[in-house]
């Protein structure tokens, strides 16, 4: 169980972290406003 756990827990941190990559390299064409980003994901962009 904790084998499954922690594999679960690991995927978990990956599609996160590829998220949040995502999230840092795009902008919002909307009509909203876009969010603030935190420092650490700031650190993430491609420029």
């Amino acid at each position: 169980m904790k084998k499954g756990k922690k594999i679960i827990l690991k995927e978990m941190a990956n599609w996160a972290y590829t998220t949040a990559k995502k999230e840092a390299n795009s902008v919002c064409y909307g009509f909203f406003c876009q969010p603030k980003l935190p420092e650490k994901v700031k650190s993430l962009r491609k420029w």
